[in-house]
C-alpha cells in the first residue's frame, strides 16, 4: 500500500473507532420514511446533489462521482430533531371492564419526545487518472426513534391510556452501511460507477395490540408487545453515471435497489388484567411453539418468544440536471442544478412481523401481524445552488436549496409510527476551503402541512384492500381477517430540523 493508502487507511480507522460506539445506539435509520440527505454539501443544497457528487459523500448520492473530485477524505454528521403531535379525534369509550373516571373524556394532545439524533457518515475516495475507488460507512438518512407515553392525563385525572398506543409507544430502528464504490471514467465526458454495501440493521418496538376485538378499546383486553430484532448481513446496491455535455452542462444518474431488512430476535407480551386471568384461577400467557414449528429461529422461552420482522427500503432513481458558471480562467465558481428524484414507497408499504408464539390457554399459534401503511410512490423536485468567493488564501462556498416531495401517505393513512407526509425543505450552508481542508457548516428546515383525518366510512365485509385506514391489531385473527377498527383519525403536526456539519481533505 502506497503512503496516500496508508493515511486513507488510518484516517478511516481511527474515525470509525471513535465516531460508531457514541453515535450507533440513537443513529437515524429508517423508523418509516426516510427524510434529509447525507453529507454537508447535500443537506445545504436540498438534495440537489446527484450530477455534482464531488467530495466522498458521492458514495450516497452517486458513485459514479469519485473520478471528478481526486483523493479526499471526509467525516461529518447531520444532527436531526424531530418535532411531531397528535390528538386523536373523539373520547374515550365506556369499557367493558370498568367505569374508569376518564370515560367520556376527549383524548388529549400526544407528543413525541425523543432528542435529536445524530447520522454519522465517514468516507474517503483514492483517485488514479481514470479510476477512483470509495468506501465510508454511512447510514439511511432520517430519524429512527418514536417516544410516545403510555398512559396519559386528561381533563378528569392521570392514568388513561395513551391514544396512539395502538400504533406506537417506543421504537428505534437503526442500519449501518459499510460501503465500497468502484468509478472508471468511461470516457473524458462519462463516467459510471457502482456501490456495495453489507450492513448491520438493529430494531425495536413497543406499543399495544388487541387480544380479542376489543371495540370498547379497554386496557385491560389490550397486550403490550416489546419486540428487539438484529440483521447482521443486509445488502445494498447503487449505480451512477455522470456525463459532461459541454462545459457549462452536466448530468448525473443515480439509482438504488430496495433494501430489505430481516431482523431475528425475541418478543415479550404484557397481557392485559382480563386476558391475563379471564376466570378467577385461570392464568394465560404467552409460551414458545412447540420445538420443530418456528418459523423465525429455534429456542425461545416465556418473556423471550423467537421473532422476526421484515421490513423494506424502496428502490430510488434520480435524474439531475447541473448548470455550471465558470471564470475567465475555466474554474468553477458556482452551479445551479436541478434533481428529479422517484422512491418507491409502494413496495415498501408493509411491515411484516411473526412471533413463534401461541397461546397458552388455546393453544392457537400468533399469527403473523401486518402493519399496514398505504404508502404510493413519491416524486421530489429539489433546487440547488452555490457560489464561491475567493479571499487572500481562503476560498468560501456559499449553499442553497430548496425542495419538495409528494406525500407517501394519503391522509386517511396518516399515523405517528411513521411519517408520510408531503414536504418542503429549504437549506443553507457555508463552506470555509484553506488550503487542503474544507469545513462546512450549515442545516435545513423541513416543513409539513398540517393534517386533519376523519374515519373513512369502508364497508367492514369488503375485504382488506378496500380498506382506506389503519386496523388495530388482534394477533389470533389472521392477517386478512382482522376487525374493522381504525385508530387514526385526528389532528398531526409535525417537521424536523438538521444541523449539518462536515470535514473534507484533500489527498
Amino acid at each position: 500500500m502506497d503512503r496516500m493508502g496508508r493515511v486513507v487507511a488510518s484516517l478511516l480507522a481511527t474515525l470509525v473507532a471513535s465516531a460508531l460506539p457514541a453515535a450507533a445506539p440513537r443513529s437515524a435509520a429508517a423508523g418509516g420514511q426516510l427524510v434529509g440527505d447525507n453529507g454537508s454539501q447535500g443537506t445545504q443544497r436540498a438534495g440537489a446533489f446527484v450530477a455534482k457528487a464531488d467530495d466522498p459523500t458521492a458514495l450516497w448520492f452517486n458513485p459514479a462521482g469519485f473520478v471528478l473530485g481526486g483523493s479526499f477524505v471526509y467525516v461529518g454528521a447531520n444532527l436531526v430533531d424531530f418535532d411531531q403531535r397528535f390528538r386523536r379525534a373523539g373520547a374515550y369509550a365506556a369499557e367493558a371492564s370498568s367505569a374508569a373516571d376518564y370515560v367520556g373524556d376527549p383524548y388529549p394532545e400526544v407528543e413525541h419526545q425523543g432528542g435529536a439524533q445524530p447520522v454519522p457518515m465517514i468516507a474517503a475516495g483514492i483517485g488514479r487518472g481514470r479510476w477512483a475507488l470509495g468506501f465510508g460507512v454511512m447510514a439511511p438518512h432520517g430519524y429512527g426513534r418514536r417516544d410516545f407515553p403510555l398512559t396519559v392525563d386528561t381533563q378528569t385525572g392521570g392514568g388513561a391510556p395513551a391514544p396512539q398506543r395502538y400504533d406506537t409507544i417506543q421504537q428505534q430502528a437503526m442500519i449501518v452501511l459499510p460501503s465500497v464504490a468502484l468509478a472508471v471514467k468511461v470516457s473524458d465526458r462519462l463516467a459510471v460507477g457502482a456501490r456495495a454495501s453489507l450492513g448491520y440493521a438493529r430494531l425495536a418496538s413497543r406499543k399495544a395490540v388487541q387480544g380479542v376485538a376489543n371495540g370498547a378499546e379497554d386496557p385491560a383486553q389490550d397486550s403490550i408487545v416489546t419486540l428487539a430484532a438484529r440483521d447482521a448481513a443486509v445488502p445494498a446496491l447503487a449505480a451512477g453515471l455522470h456525463y459532461r455535455a459541454s462545459a457549462a452542462v452536466e448530468v448525473g444518474v443515480h439509482y438504488t435497489a430496495p433494501v430489505r431488512v430481516h431482523a431475528v430476535g425475541t418478543s415479550s407480551t404484557e397481557l392485559g388484567e382480563a386476558l391475563r386471568e379471564p376466570l378467577p384461577g385461570m392464568v394465560n400467557g404467552i409460551d414458545p411453539v412447540a420445538p420443530g414449528t418456528e418459523r423465525c429461529a429455534p429456542g425461545g422461552v416465556e418473556g423471550a418468544i423467537a421473532a422476526c420482522l421484515d421490513v423494506t427500503l424502496p428502490q430510488t432513481a434520480t435524474v439531475g440536471l447541473r448548470y455550471l458558471l465558470r471564470d475567465a480562467r475555466g474554474a468553477e465558481v458556482g452551479d445551479v442544478e436541478l434533481d428529479v428524484r422517484w422512491e418507491d414507497w409502494s413496495a415498501a408499504s408493509d411491515l411484516v412481523a411473526v412471533v413463534d408464539g401461541q397461546n397458552r390457554l388455546l393453544g392457537t399459534r400468533l399469527e403473523d401481524s401486518v402493519v399496514r401503511h398505504g404508502f404510493r410512490d413519491t416524486w421530489s423536485v429539489r433546487l440547488g445552488t452555490a457560489g464561491v468567493v475567493e479571499t487572500a488564501a481562503r476560498r468560501w462556498h456559499v449553499r442553497g436549496g430548496v425542495a419538495y416531495e409528494t406525500a407517501a401517505a394519503p391522509d386517511s393513512w396518516a399515523r405517528v409510527d411513521v411519517d408520510g407526509a408531503a414536504r418542503m425543505t429549504a437549506g443553507l450552508g457555508l463552506g470555509l476551503e484553506a488550503g487542503a481542508w474544507r469545513v462546512d457548516l450549515g442545516g435545513a428546515v423541513i416543513a409539513q402541512p398540517r393534517r386533519n383525518l376523519r374515519d373513512v366510512a369502508v364497508d367492514p365485509a369488503a375485504g382488506m384492500d378496500a380498506r382506506a385506514q389503519p386496523d388495530i391489531g388482534v394477533p389470533l385473527n389472521p392477517a386478512d381477517a382482522q376487525p374493522y377498527n381504525p385508530f387514526n383519525a385526528g389532528a398531526y403536526e409535525s417537521g424536523y430540523w438538521i444541523a449539518s456539519f462536515g470535514l473534507t481533505r484533500a489527498l
